[in-house]
């Protein structure tokens, strides 16, 4: 009999075979060594078992931690949420009497209780937990996202899962609010505070030619236009990309190699600089198109940008708020950051103005009209549709 786990193999055959088998797996290739342990007394460990045989050959499990285990688990004490202190601690107490037959089951309670409550957990919490046991049906296979089981209530198809970072005594409650407007929703805690923030960062950064998932910008050596593109690729062969294209025809290629092929210059691809990350495409197009937009005396095209809405800050703190006429058909207003502070996709509140679909924006405050300070009269005829934009900027 053979049972295998990735690497760790468990047999069972003639103990005068042993040898000649191990020496079989060892002859596979020079580089790979097999290590052979056996039982004694009846008793062999596998993974989280203790297989036992005892002497009429009736072979039973009992849950097995190495001599040097520390019993340390989440302490019930940390800045973590109190359900998943609890769902620790159900864990560990359904590891240690799903992997034990029934004579072991007790003595694995006082153990798991033991451990328990060495890391603060209430003495009548892990009674609790422990006399409510076994939890539940864990064998239910369930999908998160309620794909392929036509048996489940329609509101509960097509939920989505959001992380939230976890603030004691705000953030349970604000996940109740949120799951109560956003049914479809659900909210999973994370935490900032991790292990790889206290350890040194031993690993050389990636050289900046062999990072991928980017938004990168691209100087030109002979005047101050730049090129922003993104690529899921190593930024060498994406510079290497732009190379053959600046050697091509004028009517391939990119807007890069559109400005060194009409004005003869060349762009510094050894200085390139990398301006944001992003795996998903999407969000890196998004990005891309926004860095487009921000960056001064750039080659790409302004449509690339379009329809996000173009905010320039000014020294007065005046600012400029304008969208694409052709992508959107509505113009835009200027106005003063201090008194326009949110603009969203649906609903507007610019210097004291409403927006409604119906009537469009009025503003409450036409003082001053025509100067810095205040909002010019318009209307929108219809909401702006932003299907990539976020649905709040706040202007700064």
């Amino acid at each position: 009999m053979v049972r295998r786990y990735v690497d760790d193999l468990f047999l069972v055959l003639p103990r005068t075979q042993v040898e000649d088998t191990l020496a079989l797996f060892n002859e596979y290739h020079e580089k790979l060594r097999f290590t052979c342990e056996r039982e004694v007394d009846g008793r062999l460990p596998f993974l989280d078992l203790l297989v036992i045989r005892d002497e009429s050959g009736l072979v039973s499990v009992d849950w097995y931690r190495k001599p040097s285990a520390s019993d340390r688990c989440m302490d019930f004490r940390s800045a973590h949420a109190f359900s998943m202190r609890v769902a620790c601690a159900k864990e560990l107490i359904g590891r240690a009497l799903r992997l034990s037959s029934a004579q072991y089951q007790e003595d694995n309670k006082l153990q798991v209780r033991k451990m328990l409550l060495e890391n603060g957990y209430p003495s009548s919490l892990v009674s609790r937990l422990i006399s409510s046991w076994p939890f539940g049906d864990r064998g239910r296979a369930t999908d998160p996202a309620g794909r392929g089981d036509a048996s489940r209530n329609p509101e509960e198809v097509g939920t989505f899962y959001a992380g939230l970072t976890y603030v004691e005594r705000i953030s349970p409650k604000l996940r109740v609010l949120l799951e109560k407007e956003l049914p479809r929703v659900k909210i999973a805690f994370k935490y900032n505070n991790k292990i790889s923030r206290i350890h040194t960062k031993l690993k050389a950064p990636d050289p900046v030619q062999l990072q991928s998932g980017v938004v990168y910008k691209v100087p030109c050596r002979d005047c101050s236009t730049s090129y922003v593109g993104h690529t899921i690729s190593y930024l060498k062969v994406r510079m290497a990309r732009h190379g053959r294209d600046c050697r091509g025809r004028l009517e391939d290629g990119t807007m890069l190699s559109h400005h060194a092929i009409e004005t003869g210059h060349e762009f510094d691809f050894d200085n390139v600089t990398i301006e944001d990350r992003e795996r998903k495409r999407g969000r890196r197009e998004f990005k891309e198109k926004l860095h487009i937009l921000l960056t001064d005396n750039c080659c790409n095209k302004r449509t690339d940008g379009s329809p996000i809405a173009t905010v320039s800050a000014q020294q007065n703190r005046n600012a400029h708020f304008s969208f694409d006429k052709e992508a959107l058909g509505y113009t835009g207003c200027v106005t003063n950051t201090q008194r326009c502070r949110n603009v969203k996709g649906l609903g507007m509140k610019l210097a004291g103005g409403k927006y409604s679909s119906a009537e469009g924006f009025k503003s409450q405050d036409s003082r001053n009209a025509r100067g810095p300070q205040g909002v010019q009269n318009y209307t929108i005829p219809s909401p702006p549709s932003l299907p990539l934009i976020h649905r709040q900027f706040l202007l700064s």
